[in-house]
């Protein structure tokens, strides 16, 4: 079951890096294409990155009062393209980086055979992928992994029969290849390798050094346990298991409902690429993790309004709550820019974090209206780095990196916000990300990725987002003493916040407005964030269903592939699996290619998403997907622990073991058909709780206690 197999060889043309095997330890990685005639073997490494240009940021901070004054006067659109002007008035030029395209081993191999029995995959416990087939009277086999001991990318190619090969040399300086084949004649031609007749040829190759060249076997053992290790002790079991090929889980999604077995793979296979595209001294994890196939790719930055955070959500309760570290060393390693743009471009103090940031991009970019005025991306990556303290308890990181930059964007919000004549907070210019108010939008709007007129105010995500940052700050006030009269702003804030409302159709309002009205062909889901990710809505309040309603009214032709995984996690919050599950079945008609990589968009027409030519990998999908199996099964809370809140009927029965919560692992498995549910909790520091169980357990809410380092059952 913890392996990825297909029967097919990848079949995306002009672009095979798509449905490629990836392999990868978090800061080297690699794709193995498997074509029988010419293997493609791409190497990359994290810190490749170019094209990243920023010029002088200018002091355009007098542009938000202009923007405020003409927003009150009614002129929307003009207050819409005013901060993005005057940037660019002022000569303001940016150009974000992207990653540089892999650096290609190409084998092109001699053979008078057709090919048979021909197989693909990757085996997720040793991180090594597989190829093989039969050519003639000859077996023929292809094995690679990205090694953890060594920091290298190793392939071996073998054969009952001979080789004929001719090996392109990369072209890079950073990287050096190493060949050794096994019998048979090598000569090198200076651009290339021919080796003819040998049993087996193995390579190897490493960024910025000298491979190890060794045995493969002795090499793969030496990284094996390291990958098992870095995947971590969670581990999820679902139904009756299987091992079939992706080609007949995706057929049978086609044709009815994503299967079982196709559910648990996604979420192995997204927690392996999770694991093998981001490590301690590395970067974040990238929308293309680290297994873009070419130069230039199309939305390949970090991209934190929405598809950063989404990629980071099952991190916590999955075990790998350290790979946030990464995340935070990035995100505080640019707070001196981010000082620069709140004050340059806004005029206040602390951070005003880029939606769009590269390793060698930090300041606004693109200079567009629905980017530039966003102003929720730092509060949003809060969430997260709080996040990482409440499962870690790591003071140093808190005080060093955690509790600066949360206080540094409490000081953004604290000057940015304004009272009305009420005396409530009011956010102006506000943006919710991406869209723009319903009554902006012209009657035959088809182009669901423009953004008319996104800037307004008021945006529902702004005031959920400053409410949780401000709340998680006097929580932390409690341990960590903070300076009396920000608290008491802090407070003041929080007393001051206007309520949630709805709209004409009892759905929880985008913008807290009755001026600004919904637009429901949309794929972000902005607005829900007191639902999800945030944790200030439960069933128990009176607006639960009117946050239901606003899901409801969203149309199936404006989503993404990300936002139906979105949309999975919010109604795995709403407690509806069967909804959330089948948001996963149209995941997997629309956006799943055959390597199960996730797309952004379904490009054929079939109406299950919106609709460009370009469909571009996006793996912020596939780990929203792993969130969405994991919200179905726990949700994890602030003392509090649900088992199986939103199970669908089709995953009757299963296993979860070592989950994480604040504090402690829970395990549990359970059979719907026999009423069974056991397990147990484990505390590693002391712990308070109250377990929810489902409602055909028969069983009541139970308070329990822990001491660190005890195991209760359930």
């Amino acid at each position: 079951m913890n392996t990825i197999r297909m029967d097919k060889p990848a079949g995306w043309a002009g672009e095979l890096w798509r449905e490629s095997l990836p392999l990868g330890n978090g800061l080297t990685s690699a794709l193995l294409c498997g074509s029988v005639g010419c293997e493609h073997f791409w190497v990359n490494r994290f810190d490749r990155w170019e094209g990243g240009e920023e010029s002088e940021l200018p002091d355009v901070s007098g542009t938000l009062a202009l923007q405020r004054e003409r927003i009150l006067q009614g002129r929307y659109a003009e207050a819409n393209g005013m901060l993005a002007e005057a940037l660019a008035e002022k000569g303001y030029r940016v150009k974000n980086a992207a990653p540089m395209a892999p650096v290609e081993i190409r084998l092109r191999f001699e053979s008078e055979h057709n090919y048979r029995r021909y197989s693909r995959g990757l085996d997720l416990d040793t991180g090594e992928a597989f190829v093989s087939f039969d050519q003639g009277e000859a077996h023929v086999e292809r094995r690679a992994f990205v090694s953890r001991r060594d920091d290298q990318a190793v392939l071996l190619v073998r054969t009952t029969g001979a080789l004929r090969v001719r090996i392109d040399k990369p072209e890079d300086e950073r990287l050096t290849m190493r060949v050794r084949p096994e019998g048979g004649v090598m000569a090198d031609r200076g651009a290339y390798i021919e080796i003819d007749g040998a049993k087996s040829l193995l390579i190897v190759a490493r960024f910025d050094g000298e491979p190890l060249m060794d045995d493969y076997d002795r090499l793969l053992a030496r990284h094996a346990p390291l990958h098992r290790a870095a995947m971590g002790s969670a581990n999820l079991a679902l139904g009756d298991g299987g091992d079939h090929a992706n080609e007949a889980l995706l057929d049978e999604a086609h044709q009815e409902t994503a299967p079982v077995e196709l559910i648990e793979k996604l979420w192995r296979f997204g927690r392996y690429l999770f694991a093998c595209g981001t490590a301690e001294g590395g970067y974040p994890f990238p929308l293309y993790g680290l297994w873009g196939g070419k130069a230039r790719l199309m939305w390949s930055q970090h991209v934190a309004n929405e598809n950063v955070e989404m990629i980071y959500w099952h991190a916590p309760v999955g075990g790998f709550a350290h790979l946030l570290r990464p995340l935070i060393h990035y995100y505080s390693g640019k707070l001196d820019a981010f000082r620069e743009s709140a004050r340059k471009v806004f005029g206040c103090r602390g951070i005003y974090v880029s939606a769009y940031t590269t390793p060698l991009n930090s300041r606004p970019a693109p200079n567009v209206p629905v980017i530039v005025n966003y102003i929720g991306a730092a509060g949003w990556l809060c969430h997260h780095f709080y996040d990482y303290y409440r499962y870690t308890g790591d003071e140093e990181l808190l005080r060093e990196e955690i509790l600066p930059f949360m206080l540094e964007a409490a000081a953004f919000y604290e000057d940015y916000a304004r009272r009305d004549e009420r005396g409530k907070l009011l956010i102006m210019p506000s943006v919710s990300p991406e869209n723009t108010p319903g009554n902006f939008m012209p009657e035959d709007f088809q182009e669901h990725m423009g953004h008319i007129n996104p800037v307004v105010w008021n945006a529902t995500m702004d005031f959920a987002i400053i409410k949780e940052l401000l709340t998680n700050l006097l929580a932390l006030h409690e341990t960590h003493p903070q300076d009396a009269a920000r608290v008491e702003a802090w407070r003041s804030m929080l007393r001051d916040m206007p309520d949630y409302m709805l709209n004409r159709d009892g759905a929880i309002r985008e913008w807290m407005d009755e001026r600004l009205e919904d637009f429901y062909t949309h794929r972000h889901l902005s607005h829900l964030y007191p639902l999800f990710p945030g944790e200030e809505i439960h069933r128990s309040d009176e607006l639960f269903d009117a946050f239901a309603r606003a899901v409801d009214m969203r149309r199936l032709g404006g989503m993404s592939g990300w936002a139906l995984a979105h949309m999975a996690c919010i109604d795995a919050r709403l407690g509806r699996g069967e909804q959330a599950v089948e948001c996963l079945d149209t995941l997997a008609k629309g956006c799943l290619l055959l390597n199960l990589f996730t797309l952004h968009n379904d490009w054929r027409d079939m109406g299950v998403s919106l609709r460009i030519d370009a469909a571009p990998v996006q793996l912020d999908a596939l780990m929203g997907a792993v969130n969405a199996v994991q919200e179905m099964l726990l949700r994890v809370e602030s003392g509090r622990l649900e088992l199986l809140p939103a199970c669908p009927a089709r995953l009757n029965k299963g296993r979860v073991t070592d989950w994480r919560f604040p504090g402690g692992a829970v395990s549990f498995e359970w059979d719907l058909e026999k009423r069974c549910l056991s397990g147990e909790v484990r505390a590693e520091r002391a712990v308070k709780l109250l377990m929810v169980y489902p409602a055909w357990s028969g069983k009541n809410e139970r308070e329990l206690t822990i001491p660190a380092g005890e195991r209760l059952a359930l």
